[in-house]
């Protein structure tokens, strides 16, 4: 049986790991914004953050042909070769509005701003780090912070990406618009495919015509 990290462990422990990563490396660096860290979880026990590699994305997606995301992935799954992966996890700096919860108002006028390209020029939106894992069952964990503010603390939540026909559709067409995450939550979704089998179906489709 394949055992997996713990909520606890995710959240108080890898988690806060790849925020403090990818802060650092962004305050560091000049272009750090256009960059994330994909990291590859094989971790062995529910109750150890051991097992863990992260490697640095260019997000300009000038410089690969198809999903940067994916192509970063090789090089991972190389150094963690001959280990199980239980998922992968994704940090990155952007700049918008934490939301908590799903379908109210100030979510639908948070995504009209995106569409529109609006969103950085919001007067409630600020620079922030995010990191987030999926792992192969489809749970997600997920965790950002102010980067200017940090007396407000670090925000998390979890999530379930299969749980029903709308969710897995909301995450698929997030993969066809060529949403980081969405990649980043489709390699998950590839260390079990005897669970995954049919959302890997419908995965396989956007991912051949990047």
């Amino acid at each position: 049986m394949l055992i997996y990290p713990s909520r606890t462990t995710i959240l108080d422990t890898i988690v806060p790991m790849m925020l403090a990563r990818r802060t650092t490396d962004t305050a560091r660096s000049a272009d750090g914004a256009c960059t994330a860290h994909l990291w590859g979880l094989a971790c062995t026990a529910a109750n150890t953050a051991s097992g863990l590699a992260c490697t640095v994305v260019d997000l300009d997606t000038r410089q690969v042909v198809g999903s940067p995301i994916l192509a970063a992935a090789e090089g991972l799954l190389a150094r963690l070769a001959g280990r199980r992966l239980r998922g992968f996890g994704l940090a990155s700096s952007v700049r918008g509005e934490l939301l908590t919860s799903i379908g109210d108002a100030s979510e639908e006028e948070t995504v009209r701003a995106v569409a529109e390209g609006s969103l950085k020029d919001r007067p409630t939106a600020d620079d922030s780090c995010a990191a987030m894992v999926f792992d192969s069952r489809g749970r997600l964990y997920m965790s950002v912070k102010y980067t200017h503010m940090a007396e407000l603390g670090v925000t998390s939540w979890e999530g379930n990406t299969l749980e029903d026909s709308a969710s897995i559709d909301t995450w698929i067409d997030r993969l066809e618009a060529g949403i980081p995450s969405a990649h980043t939550w489709a390699l998950a979704m590839t260390q079990d495919h005897t669970r995954n089998r049919a959302v890997l179906q419908r995965i396989n489709q956007p991912l051949r015509q990047r």
